[in-house]
């Protein structure tokens, strides 16, 4: 496992005990992006003889649901048993100390503006942001509406914690960052640290060596620096956790973002372990075993560059790995169509190879030429929509045909009859 994210932790091996953590949202499912960002980190963990931590990110309430992290903790036992798991919310209260601090060193004050100026006053990528003018606020003043907020006495929105940073900085998240805001947890509003304020100090009290992660998060890197340079020096330490990022996962044909396999859910109405996602539940619900996803995760490659992988890679992997397994073809609803009438057909049409087909439209049905030398008896084909009249159905090796009639035969059988001129023309289906 030599790529330039193991070259660069044996570089600070040498300086730093090795520790590693996978910290996962509980607003959705995992899927197998989260698998190849779950595994890097414990690979490197255990080639470094250090310790890997797995965090709950449980610093937004309103996304985060019970239901979605006990698939998280089912999913990573059954690739990792021995694991234990941790809350954000755990490290709150010191979260809250840090950010007391700050207001005391005279590095955060409240906000109190509405959304609509507190957005115009951040600007944009063009224009440059301007002060907030709660920025003068007293100290006394902004630690006692502090409290105030934890106990949950404001209604949301009306109060933040901003963090004094750079308003002309043409990153949008150094432009007074927010680090506290007003959510609303079990029917009463309390504050919770941001991600990025949340990730970075649990980072530096759990002693992170390196935080992996995909290039999304390649610009949060900044300020997930500026949070740590702070905490070292109002606590008089030095140790800065190091974020490295690789490129996410991109599979052809899929989307593997989970806001895009939250709204399928929610609208299609397909479950979370349909074999349909590319969801961790979903994979295993489909067949695939441990070894075959894990390999396949690792062999995809851990670079910055954007690249997508073909599907049938997976299935290389997983038909090399289980040889002696039985291959067997399975629809859950089949529909069983045979084709009564023997077919025989010449044809004195030329340059025509073997089984080839040629399709010609005429009066609205499709007339198929077969080519000499087919002979057709009894043709079985499993087919799991509805048919409807007029509907095509697609025969592998011979060719489309067209509906014209069905006639139903032991609740899922359809029979489809084919007529043979006397002249030797061509059937019409």
């Amino acid at each position: 496992m030599k790529n330039f994210i193991f070259k660069k932790v044996l570089k600070d091996s040498k300086k730093v005990f090795i520790n590693t953590r996978f910290a996962p949202e509980p607003s959705g499912y995992l899927h197998i992006g989260h698998l190849k960002c779950f595994l890097i980190n414990y690979k490197i963990s255990k080639i470094f003889k250090g310790n890997f931590h797995v965090r709950i990110d449980d610093s937004n309430p309103e996304l985060c649901k019970e239901k979605f992290e006990k698939r998280i903790f089912f999913n990573l036992k059954f690739f990792k048993k021995n694991i234990v798991f941790k809350k954000s919310s755990d490290f709150f209260f010191l979260i809250y100390n840090y950010v007391k601090k700050l207001i005391n060193f005279n590095k955060a004050y409240c906000d109190s503006q509405k959304k609509e100026k507190f957005f115009l006053r951040r600007g944009n990528y063009k224009n440059y942001g301007k002060r907030s003018p709660f920025i003068f606020r007293k100290k006394k003043e902004t630690m006692y509406i502090l409290k105030k907020m934890k106990n949950g006495n404001f209604k949301l929105g009306e109060h933040v914690i901003r963090i004094k940073t750079f308003m002309k900085s043409k990153n949008m998240i150094l432009r007074d960052n927010v680090i506290y805001r007003i959510k609303r947890n079990k029917k009463k509003n309390y504050i919770f640290p941001t991600y990025d304020i949340s990730n970075s100090i649990i980072d530096r009290i759990q002693r992170i060596s390196h935080s992996i992660c995909t290039k999304e998060f390649e610009e949060n890197s900044v300020i997930y620096y500026f949070y740590v340079f702070l905490y070292n020096k109002i606590y008089n330490s030095y140790f800065f956790p190091r974020q490295i990022e690789f490129s996410r996962l991109e599979i052809e044909g899929e989307n593997l973002k989970k806001r895009y396999i939250m709204k399928i859910i929610k609208e299609k109405k397909i479950k979370y372990n349909s074999f349909l996602l590319y969801t961790l539940d979903g994979l295993i619900n489909k067949g695939y075993d441990k070894k075959t996803l894990m390999e396949f995760v690792e062999k995809t490659g851990f670079t910055k560059k954007r690249c997508k992988i073909n599907k049938l890679f997976l299935k290389k992997i997983f038909i090399r790995n289980n040889k002696d397994l039985k291959k067997i073809f399975l629809i859950k609803i089949p529909f069983k169509i045979f084709l009564k009438n023997k077919i025989y057909i010449e044809n004195k049409i030329k340059n025509f190879k073997k089984k080839k087909i040629n399709f010609i439209k005429k009066k609205k049905k499709i007339i198929l030429y077969f080519t000499k030398g087919l002979k057709i008896k009894k043709f079985y084909y499993y087919f799991d929509k509805k048919l409807k009249i007029n509907s095509k159905v697609i025969f592998l090796n011979i060719g489309i045909f067209k509906l014209f009639s069905i006639s139903l035969k032991y609740n899922k059988f359809i029979c489809i009859e084919t007529f043979k001129n006397a002249k030797n023309k061509p059937s019409s289906v």
